[in-house]
């Protein structure tokens, strides 16, 4: 009985992290997102091509993720 508890418990345990995980993942894609674009918006304003823009914004709004991720301002 008490295996069986405990299992259950795991299994509670192991739903409730993977909701959690799917929320932060879904918040992160979203500030990318946004991120990116007002970057690339403002990079095309300054008369920059596609391909430079699309570099410059993807390395910003990465970085800009990565320390978010790591807690560093």
């Amino acid at each position: 009985m008490a295996n069986k508890v405990a299992a259950l418990l795991a299994l509670c345990l192991v739903l409730v992290a993977s909701v959690q995980l799917r929320e932060t993942e879904a918040t992160e894609a979203t500030n990318f997102a946004s991120c990116f674009t007002s970057c690339y918006d403002e990079c095309k304003a300054e008369g920059y091509g596609f391909t430079h823009c699309e570099m410059k914004c993807d390395t910003d709004c990465g970085n800009q993720e990565n320390r978010g991720k790591i807690h560093v301002i």
